[in-house]
C-alpha cells in the first residue's frame, strides 16, 4: 500500500519562532518546499499570509499544481523553487 503524503502549511522563516517551527517539522521528517503559497484571508480585516508547504515526502511541480486545483480556498501561486 502506498503511503500518502502529508502536506503542512508553514509561515515563511522570517523570525526566530517561524524558523524554530520549520526546524521542528524537519526534525520529524518533513521537507520544506519553497513553493510560494498565499493563505487566504481568514477574516475580512486580515491580510493574506505568505507561506511555504512542507511534506513528509516529495512534492513535485505537477503535484503542487494538483493540490492547487483541489484546494479552492487558499491562493497558491505558480512560483516554484525547490
Amino acid at each position: 500500500m502506498k503511503e500518502k503524503n502529508v502536506v503542512l502549511e508553514v509561515e515563511k522563516p522570517i523570525d526566530k519562532i517561524t524558523k524554530k517551527r520549520i526546524k521542528f517539522y524537519e526534525n520529524h521528517g518533513f521537507k520544506l518546499h519553497l513553493f510560494d503559497y498565499i493563505m487566504s484571508k481568514i477574516r475580512s480585516n486580515t491580510k493574506p499570509i505568505p507561506m511555504y508547504l512542507m511534506t513528509n515526502g516529495k512534492l513535485e511541480k505537477q503535484e503542487f499544481e494538483k493540490l492547487k486545483g483541489r484546494n479552492p480556498s487558499p491562493s497558491l501561486s505558480n512560483k516554484t523553487s525547490n
